[in-house]
């Protein structure tokens, strides 16, 4: 599901985790994620991102410096996470969140437009 707010040139998408330690994928459509809104009791501590340009192969996202992009988050607490400035506008088309576990939850994605 998407919500967009035009106004704020800001989407949220759900990033759903059915048993796995990989998301849905979302297609940004020219936006870039800026925070996470994780859910209560989501069990996992950090997330990962994984890109893609063609919504089929999919690699790890690093910043603008090489470094991998690593959310640390609340694992029991509903929560939101500020990603500015550390996902790279460059990015592909299409991301998915990684956890370090099994899920069965779903993460909103918070973007805006580039």
């Amino acid at each position: 599901m998407s919500i967009f707010s035009s106004k704020n040139q800001h989407r949220i998408d759900d990033c759903l985790f059915s048993a796995s330690a990989t998301s849905s994928a979302v297609f940004l459509d020219g936006n870039v994620p800026i925070a996470l809104v994780i859910p209560a009791s989501f069990g996992q501590t950090v997330i990962n991102f994984q890109h893609s340009v063609d919504g089929t192969t999919y690699y790890d996202v690093y910043n603008d410096v090489g470094v991998k992009v690593v959310a640390t988050v609340s694992a029991t607490a509903e929560s939101w996470t500020d990603i500015t400035g550390v996902f790279p506008a460059s990015c592909g088309g299409y991301v998915k969140l990684v956890t370090g576990g099994s899920v069965t939850k779903a993460v909103k994605l918070v973007t805006r437009n580039v």
